[in-house]
């Protein structure tokens, strides 16, 4: 009996740390480090803000899954057109396009590239018109967080 006890021990154990690993690399992959919390029509998303260049370049490059109520916000200085790509990208997303404060334009389900694609083959996703912030969430969420041509999002808090 002391045996089997010690071995779910052991075992529970082994999956808590599994567990813990997971959340640790997937949060790596993921995340800038940099969270907020985004309002949206129906929901509030933590988001990760990628603040810097490289992050912004980066994205959710190598992200293997998007939790609910959660995305990638990047914010611009100056409104201006924007042009996103794929590259890493391993599961698929929808980008909002947003301006002031507005969504300006969804392109949604966008698809990851094939694996080994070279940058050169990567298809180009450009905002419709200028904007000062663009938001990366799981595909198909926009309209689930009611997202449309002039819905209101505001970054109000970080965590």
């Amino acid at each position: 009996m002391k045996a089997i006890i010690i071995a779910t021990a052991a075992c529970v154990i082994l999956a808590v740390s599994l567990f813990a690993y997971q959340l640790v690399y997937q949060h790596d992959q993921c995340s800038t480090g940099h969270m907020a919390v985004l309002d949206t029509p129906n929901q509030a998303l933590l988001v990760s803000i990628a603040k810097t260049p490289q992050e912004q370049a980066k994205g959710l490059g190598g992200c293997p899954m998007l939790a609910k109520n959660t995305g990638m916000y990047f914010p611009f200085s100056t409104s201006a057109p924007q042009t996103f790509w794929m590259k890493n990208m391993i599961i698929p997303i929808d980008i909002v396009w947003i301006s002031q404060g507005k969504v300006v334009g969804i392109t949604s389900q966008v698809p990851f590239p094939h694996r080994g694609s070279d940058d050169a083959s990567l298809v180009l996703y450009k905002s419709p018109q200028d904007v000062d912030a663009v938001l990366e969430i799981g595909s198909g969420m926009a309209q689930a967080y009611g997202l449309q041509d002039g819905s209101k999002v505001v970054l109000v808090s970080s965590p």
